[in-house]
């Protein structure tokens, strides 16, 4: 398999830190470069977002950002507005990504008959692989 570009949607949770680091030792070990990307939902969403929001959220992605670099990987990042799973998708579509790693937030049941699941859309849409990074950080 050929990688040279990972897209890693970036929600701010536990598994998506455990994915992000789980994307940048496949970059390290494809030397690949990454694409953070966050998401906001709608518009009234990412006006809230850009008012209040916004600057907490970019010093968030910014340390991302540093700690990829750090690792000596290449690294950009997306901050926008739509519906998370087709962002994700489009972006992937638009700027060839050759894999996308997401965490999940483990959602089961009702909650996720609900909520639904990002990850889950993303699988069933992206057009390449996905490699899904369970949230682990919660054992029971």
């Amino acid at each position: 398999m050929q990688c040279e570009h990972i897209l890693v949607p970036m929600d701010f949770s536990a598994g998506s830190e455990q994915a992000l680091t789980a994307a940048t030792g496949l970059a390290r070990q494809f030397r690949a470069r990454l694409t953070l990307i966050h998401a906001a939902h709608a518009a009234d969403e990412f006006e809230m977002f850009r008012r209040m929001v916004e600057p907490a959220w970019q010093r968030e992605m910014e340390a991302r950002r540093k700690r990829v670099e750090e690792a000596a990987v290449p690294v950009d990042t997306i901050m926008t507005r739509g519906v998370a799973a087709q962002t994700i998708v489009e972006t992937a579509r638009g700027k060839g990504v050759d894999l996308i790693v997401m965490g999940t937030h483990g959602r089961t049941g009702l909650r996720h008959m609900l909520i639904g699941s990002v990850a889950e859309r993303v699988v069933r849409l992206a057009p390449c692989p996905v490699m899904v990074v369970p949230d682990r950080s919660d054992t029971r």
